[in-house]
């Protein structure tokens, strides 16, 4: 008969190579719902039984059913919380959170300053402040890419004294220059940056300008 120490030591052995085995397959993420069913059979069989039947380590459902609690709560208290795989804080953690802010501040003074910000431009930028950036942050600080508003949808406050300050500016070079012709051209603005149809800005903001500038 073996002692009480050989079975701890064999059951160790046993989750090791259970969790070697785990590592080699596939990682698989299960809702709320399925993990709230494992632990239901957990109660009514066995850890072990749990784990064969749904097919992960035993570890996983000790972990679950110290969560139980939590997983009822997002269950109940969110639409959609039986279909989620992560509880609230769950995943990765930010290695650099004081960089990643840095990061987060910088493209809102750009926004600020009405300057494009695009997801290379934010890769660049951040390969400047700390090497293997993870660009989910956008998320995590609420940033989301979002097509420009219409060009001129709202005009400066002060467009009316700078049009007539232009045409009075224009008249005074005419009788100066005493041109003996005229001609009258169409012209169509021209944006030497090329800042495209998109940009990354916060979530929610009404208005996506592309620079510092609205055309008529």
């Amino acid at each position: 008969m073996e002692s009480i120490e050989e079975i701890i030591e064999l059951e160790a052995d046993a989750e090791s190579r259970e969790l070697q085995e785990c590592r080699r397959k596939r990682y698989k993420n299960n809702n709320a719902t399925t993990k709230l069913q494992a632990i239901e059979w957990s109660r009514l069989h066995s850890i072990t039984s749990a784990a064969k039947k749904f097919k992960v380590a035993r570890k996983s459902i000790r972990d679950w059913l110290q969560n139980e609690k939590k997983l009822n709560q997002q269950i109940n208290t969110t639409v959609k919380g039986q279909n989620r795989k992560r509880l609230d804080g769950g995943g990765r953690k930010v290695l650099h959170m004081d960089l990643e802010k840095e990061l987060a501040d910088w493209v809102k003074e750009m926004r600020e300053r009405k300057l494009l910000v695009s997801r290379r431009i934010i890769r660049n930028k951040a390969l400047e402040i700390f090497k293997n950036t993870d660009l989910k942050f956008m998320r995590r600080n609420n940033f989301v890419l979002r097509c420009l508003t219409t060009t001129c949808q709202h005009p400066p406050e002060d467009y009316i004294e700078a049009v007539a300050k232009f045409i009075v500016n224009v008249e005074q070079r005419r009788k100066e220059a005493s041109f003996s012709e005229i001609l009258a051209m169409d012209e169509t603005a021209v944006w030497f940056d090329d800042p495209g149809g998109r940009c990354i800005e916060s979530r929610g903001a009404k208005e996506v300008c592309n620079s510092g500038y609205n055309w008529a």
